[in-house]
């Protein structure tokens, strides 16, 4: 289903339009569009539009907390004052 929801992705469908199509909720999108991007099918900045100062942000914060990409999310979530989506926070960590 990964690869089905890069192809769409691919073809210029929004995130939101993929979800319904597949009947899906956004948040799983998201999840196969993190696993595409941590896999180097996509680059992340195809998927989330942050500037460059805010994926640092988010990059230095996983880096100090010391996440990997097994770790919960919420601390990161938490740490950064709660002003990201967790699946934009999914997708830069697996850019990382």
């Amino acid at each position: 289903t990964v690869k089905h929801t890069l192809y769409l992705r691919q073809l210029g469908k929004e995130l939101e339009e993929i979800a319904e199509e597949r009947d899906l909720n956004p948040a799983t999108i998201y999840s196969h569009l993190s696993e595409a991007i941590a896999e180097g099918y996509i680059d992340l900045h195809d998927i989330v539009s942050l500037s460059d100062d805010e994926i640092n942000e988010i990059s230095h914060m996983i880096e100090y907390l010391d996440i990997s990409k097994e770790s919960k999310l919420k601390p990161l979530f938490e740490a950064l004052d709660e002003q990201y989506d967790y699946s934009v926070l999914r997708c830069v960590m697996a850019s990382v």
